[in-house]
């Protein structure tokens, strides 16, 4: 549970026990309650409102003790119209998931490099679409990249050329993972679990990334589509960028009953002809009530979790032109 929901049961908890006190006093003035009857009421009021400050405070002393290394985890969901692009950094160490479109590459890097960010540990092209990999060759030409993973199925178009390009300028090994494979960003653990040669719908062939850091955990849906979703069984994840934009054909029931994600990101454009996310899959993230965040609402998300809490800012970040 988030701090944020924590506070909110606290406060609920207390406003209840005071309607409480507020009925028996009534019952007193009304209905001649015993003096010493009242005292006991109050006795469980008090009682019960430190219980419960007393709990709060040993969950939050808790929860700071499991961040080790005292660094906060920070994940960034840029706010790329209708594309993707994620930054994820923790103990000096990060991993971009995905880039963006074209005209997204240069104010992409402005932005992360206004962050301090000069070093990529792990450069992540889901698949080869556009609006995945589009500001990749701008990433790769300004950053140190230390690792690039792409999908195995590749593409004859501009976009993918440019980015093999400057992949081949700086002297960069391509790494194409498979199901199974591990790798730690700072003081985080991430594993891929899904990605397909399926040539005829680029979406499924999408790296799909589950990263856990303490007691949260993200996934990360790239474009997978249902029927591939369908092929996984999900561990249940605390925040979930959702698949394909909030598309109709990708977070099926199956998925979500097994991820039960308390917080759900779609990265959407304003105003897109796809008309995402579509009404569907959001009636299914309510379902589940999930807390769902978009950057066509509210612009880049940025998420800070100390491996227990979650907490979330947004930002006008002029990154989508």
């Amino acid at each position: 549970m988030s701090r944020k929901k924590k506070l909110k049961k606290l406060k609920l908890f207390i406003v209840e026990l005071i309607l409480f006190i507020i009925i028996a006093c009534v019952c007193k003035i009304c209905f001649g309650l015993e003096i010493n009857q009242l005292d006991d009421v109050k006795a469980f009021f008090y009682s019960n409102l430190n219980n419960a400050v007393d709990v709060f405070s040993v969950e939050n002393e808790t929860n700071t003790k499991l961040n080790t290394s005292g660094e906060e985890l920070q994940i960034y969901y840029f706010d790329v119209g209708q594309a993707d692009s994620i930054l994820l950094i923790n103990n000096n160490e990060t991993m971009l998931i995905d880039a963006g479109n074209n005209e997204d590459g240069n104010n992409l890097v402005k932005y992360i490099k206004s962050l301090g960010v000069t070093k990529l540990n792990y450069v992540i092209g889901t698949h080869a679409h556009e609006d995945h990999i589009g500001g990749m060759d701008n990433i790769i030409r300004e950053f140190d990249v230390e690792n690039v993973m792409l999908s195995p199925v590749t593409s004859n178009s501009k976009t993918y050329e440019g980015v093999l390009n400057e992949i081949e300028n700086k002297k960069l090994k391509i790494t194409v993972p498979e199901i199974g494979d591990t790798f730690k960003v700072g003081n985080t653990t991430s594993k891929v679990l899904s990605v397909s040669n399926d040539e005829e719908e680029c979406n499924n062939s999408s790296i799909v990334v589950r990263t856990e850091f303490y007691n949260n955990s993200f996934l990360f849906m790239a474009d997978l589509e249902s029927n591939y979703e369908k092929k996984v069984t999900w561990p249940q994840t605390t925040v979930v960028k959702i698949g394909h934009h909030g598309a109709s054909t990708s977070s099926c029931e199956d998925f979500l009953n097994q991820t039960k994600p308390e917080y759900s990101i779609i990265s959407v454009g304003k105003d897109n002809s796809y008309n995402h996310p579509s009404s569907s899959t959001l009636k299914r993230l309510r379902k589940i009530n999930s807390e769902i965040h978009r950057t066509d609402e509210q612009g880049t998300i940025l998420l800070t979790s100390n491996g227990t809490d979650i907490n979330f800012d947004f930002y006008d970040t002029d990154i989508d032109t």
